[in-house]
């Protein structure tokens, strides 16, 4: 059975943090109803225009597959009397409405936690619940990335920035509001009580880098020695080969790794940089990997997004690469990626990270033997309130006075 099979969730967030750990929980067995306002989750939307089969975007169907949608206007009484009769018959509320928008929305911890002191509330936010930036905006390309000191490591020599990976910092943190749920359970089967728990995108990227931030305040002088792609060694460094690959070598203790290196390179003495570079482009990347699988030099090819993704759609195993550059096939080996159930278009989503279960060769979970996939725009409306012991006459009354978007709106959004 799922872990979390019976745990009710609502998912009262939008964009990728939020709405990744509601995912995760679902994908562990938690039964989520996504709350969207009337005009949906803008993650909806994103890169549509680059798919027109779809009604979603595949960056929402990510983070958004095997919930419920239910749309709700929060700014209108009959919206907010919908959400309270949910929150009754929930296990979990997450939640990235920054402190402000809850508390104008009487949807603050403190008020809903005296309301229904079982209620497990997991606010995610951008820069925290307290402090002088409490209510500013901010998405993980800010206070994920750049307040925390780990865009500026990334910047090149001539003082560009990178193109950062898409809700990198999001997926990160949803990571961590995943973990605090999971403690808060368990403190609820301790004392029968919910609690808060407090996740921010700044938080997680301080964590993210710590060891450099722990380094800096220690001595400045060797963070920015730290800073030079040239700081460990040859033996752990990329390299560009003949048919233009990437190797990087993965050898991070050099004098370990030294002697194994100088082997595969058939040398001596270690040649200067410029020479490595040269001996590199002698020989394909396929020819580089036997030579340092008969060596013992520790490597990995360094993968190309669109290959990773078509290799995951079209499984082709034993590839023809070495022991330790064999990435998409050890995806496929390891249940990286789900492949079935998917009604919106070719593809794949990635799977959960964690797996929990009864060790090899035994049944896993989440197992994935049929992915759902993400809701259409309040698709669920009906069937989640029924669920919850509404008649289709309190529906219908509901709808006319506007909870659930339309005529009886009495206050224009300010969230």
């Amino acid at each position: 059975m799922a872990s979390l099979s019976g745990i009710r969730v609502l998912d009262w967030t939008s964009m990728a943090a939020g709405p990744g750990a509601a995912a995760l929980l679902s994908d562990h067995g938690a039964s989520v109803i996504k709350v969207e306002t009337p005009k949906g989750d803008p993650w909806r939307k994103v890169l549509l225009k680059d798919q027109p089969e779809r009604s979603f975007g595949s960056v929402f169907e990510h983070d958004n597959r095997g919930k419920q949608s239910i749309t709700l206007d929060l700014t209108c009484e009959a919206g907010r009397d919908v959400f309270h009769s949910l929150l009754a018959k929930t296990d979990v509320l997450v939640c990235n409405v920054r402190v402000a928008g809850t508390q104008r929305l009487g949807l603050d911890y403190e008020s809903l936690h005296l309301k229904y002191p079982q209620l497990i509330y997991a606010h995610i936010t951008a820069w925290g619940r307290e402090g002088p930036m409490v209510n500013a905006p901010g998405y993980d390309a800010g206070a994920f990335w750049a307040a925390t000191g780990m865009l500026n490591t990334l910047r090149s020599k001539e003082g560009s920035l990178p193109i950062l990976p898409g809700a990198g910092g999001d997926h990160a943190t949803s990571l961590s509001l995943v973990a605090g749920i999971a403690l808060a359970l368990f403190h609820r089967t301790r004392t029968n009580t919910g609690t808060l728990v407090d996740v921010s995108l700044l938080r997680s990227g301080l964590w993210c880098n710590g060891m450099y931030l722990s380094i800096a305040s220690a001595s400045p002088k060797t963070i920015q020695a730290l800073k030079n792609p040239n700081r460990i060694g040859p033996t752990f460094r990329g390299y560009i080969t003949k048919d233009q690959e990437t190797i990087h070598l993965l050898g991070y203790q050099t004098k370990r790794h030294m002697p194994n290196f100088l082997k595969a390179l058939n040398v001596a003495t270690l040649p200067s940089n410029l020479n490595i570079n040269a001996m590199f482009l002698t020989k394909t990347a396929h020819e580089w990997e036997n030579i340092f699988d008969q060596n013992n030099v520790w490597y990995t090819r360094v993968m190309d997004i669109d290959e990773i993704a078509a290799q995951a759609e079209h499984p082709v195993l034993e590839r023809n690469s070495g022991n330790m550059s064999r990435v998409p096939e050890q995806i496929e080996a390891t249940h990286g990626f789900l492949k079935s159930g998917r009604l919106k278009g070719k593809g794949v989503l990635v799977a959960s990270p964690i797996r929990i279960g009864n060790g090899l060769g035994e049944v896993n979970e989440p197992t994935f033997k049929e992915v759902p996939i993400a809701p259409e725009l309040g698709e669920h409306i009906n069937q989640v309130l029924l669920e919850i012991g509404w008649s289709m006459n309190d529906i219908d009354r509901y709808r006319k006075n506007g909870a659930f978007g339309g005529a009886g709106v009495v206050v224009k959004s300010k969230l």
